[in-house]
């Protein structure tokens, strides 16, 4: 027990970081020379094959539809009918289109920067364009070590399958399983921060989804994955209700961040947003009006420029998470705002309604926000949890063996969280009052039409006796009345006393009819007891 004890106390002291402090060329070589596919000659099938089936776990076999939404979403650049013998490269340049690009950053640090003191360094290999994604791809076929980018960030705006392809393409051998994970975390809009430690290296991630409004008509996302949009919207609820009527819709939208590298001198930076329903439009005019190389930071959403880079991936994802989630909950903040004012203008509205209408309009409403507002409850649940276990887990990595300037973000951050936990505790607040307003209108609509159907019973009843009466009235009475006046109205029934006959064949008649059909008739009993035996 005792040893126990002393191995967690030292395991608590050691740097988690120290491995990755010290430069190792073998390594940067290694993300040069050990690409997963060392030949752009091959298929798009190929490609995503390999990628998809690499290094593939003995428990894996037979799990079906392995990541399966990015083999889609991959599938997505090479879907259309295209002659035989393409190449990758063929389908990211015709799949891609003009819009598409990415903001790339490549440098190095070394000691002794002549920048550092304000004067230029003839030794400093920086590019710093907004680039498309076919020169990406070409880009990222060149060894890194000819353009010395040793720090390189890729920032890449409503990523296409033609860019995840880029990607995927050249990746290295080392990178293959992160990038992999990461994509396909990006797609399902998965809740998550994470640092890991590999025997090759160190991967720092996050991904925020969100939701996320804008007035007018629906934008909605060009990307496709299985023929629908990648990412989907739709109108705010009880827009009839609202004071102003406009359309205001909601939007699925992400951040995502992977930070890997072998050590803190050697690393790579892939940012991911979704700007399609119309954010960060500003993100075009990043790298421009400014000297090359010193533009404003793409993750940071164009907070810090890049004449004073951050070249510690640590502090950098510390950086990128205070931007990042401030945007989220300036977001939902507006979107929780907007909601909540016309939920209750619908409340006011319907203060004194205690019934439903026929074509039940106010259950249908009140189902709809309920379940709008838990939609939005849980992602914002599901991001304050996901942070709350990743500092329960790591804060050390950030406090213990972190910086003195560095306790900002990390106070931003739990600022932050709070705020989108008192947005939270609005939601569920207004979920429980509108499940409770749904409760009781159910309740006392029920009672309405159960009310309604005593009475109709009531009336159904009543008009069953009258049937029944005027149903004995024709068989005992009209019926005997007009058979009797038929048959004296024959030209051969002439009796001598006319009265006297019609009389007595009108008694038998009736008589007949009353043993035939009366429930209280003898011959009836006797004749529904004989058919029973």
């Amino acid at each position: 027990m005792e040893f126990r004890q002393s191995y967690h106390e030292l395991n608590q002291l050691r740097h988690p970081f120290e491995t990755f402090q010290k430069r190792e060329e073998s390594k940067h070589l290694a993300e040069d020379k050990a690409r997963l596919f060392t030949s752009q000659q091959v298929s798009t099938a190929e490609i995503i094959a390999e990628f998809l089936d690499f290094r593939k776990d003995s428990l894996d076999e037979g799990v079906p539809r392995r990541f399966q939404t990015l083999r889609d979403y991959l599938s997505e650049a090479s879907a259309q009918a295209r002659p035989p013998g393409r190449f990758v490269e063929d389908d990211i340049k015709d799949t891609c289109k003009d819009n598409e690009i990415a903001l790339l950053d490549e440098r190095q640090q070394h000691l002794r920067c002549p920048k550092e003191s304000g004067n230029n360094c003839s030794q400093c290999m920086v590019f710093s364009e907004s680039v498309k994604i076919p020169q990406l791809y070409e880009r990222l076929k060149e060894p890194r070590q000819k353009y010395k980018a040793e720090k390189r960030i890729q920032f890449i705006p409503n990523l296409t399958s033609a860019g995840a392809l880029a990607l995927v393409a050249t990746v290295s051998r080392s990178s293959v399983i992160p990038l992999r994970t990461f994509l396909q975390r990006y797609l399902r809009r998965q809740h998550r921060f994470s640092i890991l430690r590999e025997s090759w290296g160190f991967n720092l991630e996050f991904h925020i989804p969100y939701y996320t409004i804008r007035a007018g008509h629906s934008l909605d996302d060009p990307r496709k994955l299985r023929g629908k949009s990648l990412r989907r919207n739709e109108e705010l609820p009880l827009r009839a209700w609202s004071r102003d009527r406009k359309a205001i819709h909601f939007y699925e939208a992400q951040t995502s961040s992977l930070s890997l590298g072998p050590d803190e001198t050697f690393w790579t930076e892939l940012f991911l947003v979704d700007t399609y329903f119309g954010s960060e439009e500003g993100l075009y005019q990043y790298f421009e009006d400014c000297e090359y190389g010193e533009g404003f930071d793409p993750p940071l959403g164009g907070v810090g420029t890049m004449s004073n880079p951050c070249y510690d991936p640590r502090e950098y994802f510390l950086l990128k998470l205070d931007r990042r989630i401030l945007q989220a909950t300036i977001e939902y903040t507006a979107l929780v705002d907007a909601f909540d004012e016309r939920m209750e203008d619908y409340d006011k509205a319907t203060s004194v309604l205690s019934t439903d209408t026929r074509d039940k309009k106010h259950t249908v409403t009140l189902s709809d926000v309920i379940a709008k507002i838990q939609l939005f409850a849980s992602c914002i649940d599901s991001l304050i949890d996901a942070w709350e276990s990743f500092w329960a887990t790591r804060q050390r990595y950030f406090t213990t063996f972190g910086k003195a300037e560095w306790q900002r973000p990390i106070e931003n951050i739990n600022e932050t969280i709070m705020e989108l936990a008192r947005l939270r505790k609005l939601l569920l607040t207004k979920r429980d009052r509108f499940e409770t307003k749904l409760r009781n209108l159910s309740t006392v609509s029920s009672l309405v039409e159960a009310t309604e159907a005593k009475e109709q019973t009531r009336i159904a009843n009543i008009v069953g006796e009258k049937i029944g009466t005027l149903t004995e009235m024709t068989v005992y009475v009209a019926f005997p009345l007009l058979f009797s006046t038929a048959v004296f109205g024959m030209n051969f029934m002439k009796p001598s006393y006319p009265w006297a006959w019609f009389i007595a064949v009108l008694a038998g008649i009736s008589s007949l009819n009353y043993l035939l059909a009366s429930h209280r008739s003898p011959v009836r009993r006797w004749l529904r007891n004989l058919l029973a035996d």
